[in-house]
């Protein structure tokens, strides 16, 4: 059992409880029993001893009566000491007359009153000893004493008297005083619980860090002492009394009223059982600072309450308030180096374009070579057949016909590399066959002057959406590449070979592959492999920020048994 019966200190909470019932206990046991009592027994006792053991109840009731009072008084003044002492008065007395009840049923049965009288005293002394559970059950050891006191005599007595009702009577007794006792110490349990709930509530309340405000009928009604230190104030009959625009500003931060939507918040709290939110107080000295607030709707002692929790968040917001900040001046610096890294690959692709159109330029002498020589060549046969009279109108429309073919193959090629370079703002549905052939127009006659073996395999006729010139400039890049490495190096039998499958397109050569310690920086801006001074390593990284990033593909490279492998795959 939690409690120890033998123990004769209670806690003041259980006296407190039973001092409230004072009136009630005292005049149940010692006035209207008493007077029932020898109402039935006055016929078969002496006057004189009833009136000697009335006047001791009444002694008794005064005594409990004016001991609770002095008790209760006792302990608004914390005089512990006094309170039991007083309190063990109240215990004897009461255990006393559970004694005095059961002695007059006892002298009554010796006179001779009849079984029904008996019955009816017995019923008497059930009654008292239930009621008990409302009076003494706090203090369950004068609980068990006050009930044993009252039904022992009584069974024994009926078991004195013998036969067999009045036997299966003390039977019944000896199951209601078993019963009655367990129904007591279950109560007791209860009760210990709510005082333990009630302790515990009142140390979270008292000794809690944070604001602890009870709000009840929407009106402050109790705080702890970490409210007045939060909100400066005095005293606490200072901070519940005070108007609500003391401790709060008159408008919150969004410009909503304080009073009305203070309000709001306490109904949510009221409707929803809880609510939590930010809000914005005011301390006496008029400093403002944040809180951060938890209602929920409770219940004592019958009473609806709202349990508000407040914290001061003033640093937390402070910080939030710095966090922004920060996060605005590093967005701006991130912006600031987006626009120098945006200037930055603007002017690596003007170097880039730069490079490629040096590289076009000695496309266009390769391809404007041989169709300058074929004009050269008619016009010089034009002039000297006319010095020697000997050209002829079929010649001379012959050779005039073969310029007029040549300048227009100029022409074309002309527009070829003008359109190469002319930027296209959307994408263009293409195949990638298409793509290569068209590159391969400029680059072809550059391939087959120094002895380069192309080889293509087509395998995609599927459209694909990309930017068209972007996507030529990628395959032309790698294209001289290739050409360069193979050239640097001078490999036998040097060749190109181009593939195309689905949304794949791969260009590999036989140059011996890169240098295994720098295919990883290959597509790094400003590194190259190149030995001759004009390579500014702008060329692959372009590449991959234009496939990558513009396109939205991947480009890739890896060495095969004979040479480096570039992978575009869309």
């Amino acid at each position: 059992m939690r409690h120890n019966i033998l123990n004769f200190t209670y806690p003041i909470k259980n006296i407190q409880l039973i001092i409230e019932n004072r009136f009630l206990s005292a005049i149940s046991a010692n006035g209207i029993a008493a007077m029932i009592l020898a109402y039935i027994t006055y016929p078969y006792i002496e006057k004189e001893f009833l009136i000697i053991w009335l006047g001791v109840h009444f002694f008794i009731l005064i005594s409990r009566i004016l001991l609770s009072t002095k008790i209760k008084k006792l302990i608004t003044i914390n005089q512990e000491q006094k309170v039991h002492f007083y309190f063990k008065i109240i215990i004897f007395l009461a255990l006393f007359s559970a004694l005095l009840h059961s002695f007059i049923i006892w002298l009554a049965f010796l006179n001779g009153i009849p079984s029904l009288y008996l019955f009816m005293l017995s019923i008497i002394s059930i009654t008292l000893s239930a009621g008990s559970i409302s009076t003494t059950v706090t203090i369950f050891n004068v609980y068990v004493a006050f009930i044993l006191l009252s039904m022992i005599p009584l069974i024994v007595l009926m078991l004195y008297h013998g036969g067999e009702t009045f036997n299966i009577f003390a039977s019944i007794l000896v199951i209601f005083t078993a019963v009655i006792i367990k129904t007591g110490y279950k109560q007791y349990l209860i009760l210990e619980n709510i005082f333990t709930f009630k302790e515990t509530f009142k140390t979270i309340y008292e000794k809690s860090h944070d604001a602890i405000i009870l709000i009840k009928d929407k009106q402050l009604h109790n705080c702890n002492p970490a409210t007045l230190e939060m909100f400066q104030f005095n005293s606490k009959e200072e901070f519940l009394n005070a108007h609500i625009l003391e401790y709060m500003p008159k408008y919150q931060y969004d410009g909503s009223s304080s009073q009305k939507k203070i309000l709001k918040m306490v109904y949510i709290a009221l409707k929803d059982g809880h609510n939590s939110f930010e809000w914005l107080y005011k301390k006496k000295d008029g400093t403002l600072f944040w809180c951060d607030v938890v209602l929920t709707k409770i219940v004592i002692d019958g009473e609806i309450l709202i349990h508000g929790v407040y914290r001061d968040i003033n640093k937390k917001k402070e910080l939030q308030k710095e966090q922004e900040m920060f996060q605005e001046l590093l967005k701006n610096q991130v912006a600031q180096e987006v626009e120098k890294n945006r200037k930055k690959d603007k002017m690596m692709v003007q170097q880039s374009r730069l490079a490629q159109m040096g590289e076009m330029i000695s496309m266009i002498a390769h391809q404007w070579r041989q169709p300058l020589s074929a004009i050269s060549a008619a016009s010089g046969s034009i002039q000297i057949k006319a010095k020697r009279e000997k050209l002829t109108n079929n010649k001379a429309l012959e050779l005039s016909e073969k310029i007029s073919q040549y300048a227009q193959h100029l022409s074309i090629t002309i527009d070829d590399f003008r359109n190469f370079f002319k930027e296209n703002k959307t994408k263009e549905k293409s195949t990638l066959e298409e793509l290569v052939t068209s590159t391969l127009n400029i680059v072809n006659l550059s391939l087959k002057s120094k002895n380069i073996t192309l080889t293509t395999q087509f395998d995609a006729p599927q459209n694909i959406e990309t930017y068209v010139n972007e996507f030529k400039q990628v395959l032309l890049n790698i294209i001289k590449n290739a050409e360069d490495v193979l050239i640097e190096r001078k490999v036998e039998h040097p060749k190109i070979t181009i593939k195309t499958s689905k949304n794949k397109l791969t260009i590999s050569d036989n140059a011996g592959g890169v240098d295994e310690k720098n295919i990883h920086k290959i597509f790094e801006p400003y590194f190259s492999t190149k030995t001759k001074k004009d390579g500014t390593g702008l060329g692959l990284y372009m590449s991959k920020t234009i496939i990558e990033e513009h396109c939205g593909g991947k480009l890739s490279v890896t060495n095969s048994e004979v040479g480096a492998e570039f992978k575009i795959q869309i």
